[in-house]
């Protein structure tokens, strides 16, 4: 069900008339014209000066020094978060200062901003500048205290003294970059907590908004959340200039407790020692969704392509999960239901989600499953379920190999191939340069 979905949310289209139904012909004829658009909006030569920029900046600041001005400076800052009487505020707004590089030397200046200044080592030693400025919440986390460390009390070594230290969590991080004057990147950092005692907890609420630019681009993550187990979610946007490519929404409300625990077991020690057929970012989301599908959750998604198309998606899994209980019962000895139950399942699973596909708000295609007969002679029933695309006008095909045929989007799969030409001819060389540094560096 899910996997037919994901096909058709890498798809757009174009729709001057909003409340127009289209017919399956004219969806596949959009979804390719959107397609296409936006392979088009993807540019290789701008990631490249991107990269280019990256790469000149590393080497200006690869083996440079802090000069005493910048030593003095920090010891400074540092003596400024001892408060006494045991107690340490790590407070990194007060980071002030006109930075500069220069014959690999860091030195600074006083100033009431933050800022770093450099210049590229290429035939216009192109002037280059980072402005950031960091603002605080009021809220502060305990990052340590000598009450719980059992290893190497503090307390212990220094008589009757508790010594705790407390970050003070910024409300905003910025930070912009320009070279000889036009912005090249950007970032800017949101973060909330909203915390029940002074140790974070996972029963705790938190939430971050972070947008990244560089060159025409922007990744803008405009909502992380994780509130006390109940609900989580997701919402960020691929953009180049006010242009949104790719939108992507994603919520779940529930008992998300053992979901979290699933996801953070391919990070154990032990885990990670195992050898593994999946790298173990990709096994915690397996585990993650595997948990998923057996918890009493509620979820969500909506994505949306270049601001026209939108794949729309909830399901009950508390009701899904009860109707396939229902049904297990009447499965025989080879897990296979009689054809009319089996029929009678998805009728009710479908009842539990709403898979959906809208043109600029109108619903042009619903998702849903159907029984067909076997066609893998080696596989075990009579019957297999398979994903369908209804249309308005009553027709349904089966995804993806009835609606999508290669002959009817010859023209998207041109634009896929030439934009791979072009990002292995533009890129090539550095993936090439990448991996020669990390097979010296293991030798």
């Amino acid at each position: 069900m899910f996997a037919g979905a994901a096909v058709l949310a890498v798809t757009a289209v174009s729709c001057s008339d909003k409340e127009k139904v289209y017919s399956p012909e004219d969806q596949k004829a959009y979804i390719e014209d959107a397609f296409v658009e936006a392979i088009e909006n993807l540019d290789v030569d701008d990631w490249k000066n991107t990269v280019d920029f990256a790469i000149a900046s590393y080497e200006v600041f690869n083996g440079i020094t802090p000069d005493e001005s910048v030593k003095t400076y920090l010891d400074k800052v540092e003596d400024g978060f001892d408060k006494g009487n045991g107690i340490t505020e790590f407070d990194y707004s007060k980071l002030k200062g006109e930075f500069s590089v220069e014959d690999n030397v860091l030195s600074r200046k006083d100033s009431k901003g933050l800022s770093l200044s450099w210049k590229l080592n290429d035939e216009n030693s192109t002037p280059c500048l980072a402005k950031g400025e960091i603002k605080n919440s009021s809220t502060k986390i305990r990052t340590y205290s000598s009450e719980d460390d059992m290893l190497y009390p503090k307390a212990e070594i220094s008589g009757s003294t508790v010594y705790k230290d407390y970050l003070i969590v910024p409300s905003s991080i910025k930070a912009d970059v320009t070279a000889a004057g036009s912005k090249i990147a950007g970032i800017k950092v949101s973060p909330e907590l909203k915390l029940s005692g002074e140790k974070p907890s996972i029963l705790d609420s938190y939430s971050l908004a972070t947008a990244v630019t560089a060159g025409e681009y922007t990744l803008d993550l405009s909502k992380l959340y994780l509130k006390e187990m109940k609900s989580a979610g997701i919402k960020w946007a691929l953009k180049r200039g006010s242009k949104s490519i790719l939108s992507f929404n994603f919520g779940a409300d529930g008992d998300l407790l053992p979901v979290v625990a699933a996801a953070a077991e391919p990070f154990s020690k032990a885990s990670v020692t195992e050898p593994r057929p999946v790298p173990v970012p990709v096994a915690a989301v397996m585990s993650a969704f595997r948990q998923l599908m057996q918890s009493d959750v509620n979820g969500n998604i909506d994505i949306t392509v270049m601001g026209r198309v939108s794949l729309k998606g909830k399901i009950d899994i508390e009701k899904f999960n009860a109707v396939m209980e229902k049904y297990s019962s009447e499965a025989d000895s080879a897990y296979e239901l009689p054809e009319a139950s089996l029929k009678a399942l998805l009728k009710e699973l479908e009842k539990t989600f709403d898979v959906n596909i809208s043109f600029k708000g109108t619903r042009q295609a619903t998702l849903g499953l159907e029984a067909v007969p076997q066609t893998d002679p080696e596989a075990v029933g009579s019957l297999m379920i398979i994903p369908v695309i209804r249309f308005a006008d009553g027709s349904a095909y089966q995804i993806p190999q009835e609606f999508f045929q290669l002959a009817d989007f010859s023209r998207a799969i041109e634009a896929a191939s030439a934009f791979g030409e072009k990002f292995m001819g533009v890129f090539g060389p550095y993936i090439e340069s990448a991996k020669e540094i990390i097979i010296s560096g293991e030798e």
